[in-house]
C-alpha cells in the first residue's frame, strides 16, 4: 500500500471514529434528558409530600429527596460535561490541520463533514449525506492532482537547463497508450494511461481517442526528438 492508500485508510478510520463519537454524544444527550425527567419527578414528589405527610416524616423525606436531587443534579452536570468533551473531541478531529496542510481539497471535505455532524441527529443520517465511498473518491482525486513545490522546482530547473542549451530538431514519432476502460466519464481512470516521452524528446501534440464501441479510450501523441548543438 502506497502513500495514497495510507491516507485513504487514515481517513476511513477517522470517519469511523467520528461516527462512534457522534453516536456516543446522542446517547449521552438521551441520558441527560432522562436525568432531567427524574429531577422533575423528584421535585413533584417533594410538593406532594409537603401536603400529605406529617411534619416530622416530611422533614426526613424532604432531606432525603433533596439529597437525591443534588445527586441527580451532579449526575446531570457530569453528563453535560461529558457531552461537551465529546463534542470538542469531534470538532478537534474533524478540524485536524495535518492533512489539510498537505491537501487543500481534503481540508474542504473535512470542513463539510464537520458542518454535517453539527446539524444531523444520528449516524445513519450522516451516512446518507456523505458516504465513505464519496470521501475516498474525493481523496483519490485530490491525491492525483497534487503537485508539490519541490516537483515544480525540479521541473522548472530541468526546463531552464534545456532552454540554456542550443538544440537541433530531429525526427518526429507517433506513439499511443493501450486501450482501457473510460470509467463512464470518471477522470480518475485517466491515471491508467502513461504518456511517456523518451530522453532527448518532447511531446509535440496529443489527443484522446475512443474505441469503436465508445467504452474505452487511449492517448495518441506525437513526440519531437532533438539533440544538443
Amino acid at each position: 500500500m502506497g502513500d495514497d492508500g495510507l491516507l485513504i485508510s487514515a481517513f476511513t478510520k477517522l470517519l469511523r471514529r467520528l461516527d462512534a463519537l457522534e453516536a456516543r454524544q446522542v446517547a449521552l444527550e438521551a441520558e441527560n434528558a432522562v436525568l432531567r425527567r427524574e429531577n422533575a419527578a423528584a421535585a413533584t414528589l417533594l410538593e406532594q409530600l409537603s401536603v400529605t405527610a406529617g411534619q416530622s416524616t416530611l422533614e426526613a423525606e424532604t432531606a432525603e429527596l433533596k439529597q437525591q436531587n443534588e445527586v441527580l443534579i451532579q449526575q446531570n452536570a457530569a453528563a453535560a460535561e461529558r457531552v461537551e468533551c465529546l463534542a470538542a473531541t469531534v470538532a478537534t478531529k474533524a478540524n485536524s490541520g495535518t492533512l489539510a496542510e498537505q491537501l487543500n481539497g481534503i481540508a474542504t471535505s473535512l470542513a463539510q463533514l464537520n458542518e454535517t455532524l453539527s446539524t444531523k441527529a444520528s449516524a445513519a443520517a450522516l451516512e446518507e449525506k456523505v458516504s465513505q465511498a464519496q470521501l475516498e473518491e474525493r481523496l483519490a482525486a485530490a491525491l492525483q492532482d497534487k503537485v508539490t513545490d519541490a516537483q515544480l522546482e525540479a521541473t522548472a530547473s530541468r526546463l531552464r537547463e534545456k532552454l540554456a542549451t542550443k538544440v537541433s530538431l530531429g525526427s518526429t514519432r507517433t506513439l499511443e497508450t493501450k486501450m482501457n476502460d473510460d470509467g463512464k466519464g470518471n477522470a480518475i481512470f485517466l491515471d491508467r494511461h502513461v504518456v511517456a516521452c523518451p530522453p532527448n524528446a518532447c511531446i509535440k501534440s496529443f489527443r484522446l481517442s475512443r474505441s469503436g464501441d465508445g467504452r474505452q479510450y487511449r492517448y495518441n501523441y506525437e513526440i519531437q526528438e532533438f539533440c544538443a548543438g
